[in-house]
């Protein structure tokens, strides 16, 4: 679609966005483009009630009311999100969960293309967000990265905040799958025995070979 002149709405002029934080909203599907080289993490709180939201967990000093409460690791990074509507990248700082965290380690980069999802609970259970890498753009066309830390230190009311903590969770377990074999009938056939037992005596007499 162009204007008047002739210029299509992604070559007209922007208004500045104020940069917010974002994050994987249920049923919603969103493509985020990385601007940083790495993601920075750090510890919060989470407070129910009618001042309901995460809170910063100040390592030199959590208020004790506050940490008393269960911890949960979050991370950020400088994005920008694609409003298909606007044909726009909109700048923003993007959250990850400790679940969506294991689905970037290790594969993080600037100008990398991401889907994050989230979806609907089920009977009742909240589901965790995920990531997929789509792939990578030019990386003439992505946009400059910038400083995350007025942001987060804005949101979080925190002007002392720090990052740099590393999410608690390990890395996935990973295993191959092995072709099925129908053990019933190669122990009918004399190849393998049934049970342990069985086992056992089987391999006392030789049968088990080393490899």
């Amino acid at each position: 679609m162009s204007d008047r002149t002739g210029r299509s709405r992604s070559e007209q002029p922007q208004r500045p966005t104020v940069v917010r934080i974002e994050n994987a909203q249920k049923g919603v599907i969103r493509t985020v483009l990385t601007l940083g080289i790495t993601y920075h993490g750090l510890w919060t709180h989470y407070r129910d009630g009618k001042n309901k939201g995460s809170r910063w967990c100040n390592p030199a000093g959590c208020p004790a009311d506050l940490h008393r409460l269960p911890r949960q690791w979050k991370g950020y990074f400088a994005a920008a999100w694609l409003d298909n509507d606007k044909s726009l990248w909109i700048p923003c700082v993007w959250e990850l969960t400790e679940h969506s965290e294991l689905d970037v380690r290790g594969r993080f980069g600037r100008g990398q293309a991401w889907k994050f999802s989230r979806a609907m609970p089920i009977n009742g259970k909240s589901q965790p967000v995920v990531a997929e890498l789509l792939g990578a753009i030019d990386p003439l066309a992505v946009p400059p990265d910038f400083e995350i830390r007025p942001t987060l230190v804005t949101v979080y009311h925190a002007p002392d905040l720090v990052m740099g903590d590393k999410n608690p969770m390990p890395p996935r377990t990973v295993i191959e799958a092995t072709p099925h074999v129908d053990t019933r009938r190669l122990a009918r056939a004399g190849e393998i025995p049934a049970d342990a037992a069985e086992w056992e005596r089987w391999r006392a007499n030789g049968h088990a070979k080393q490899k």
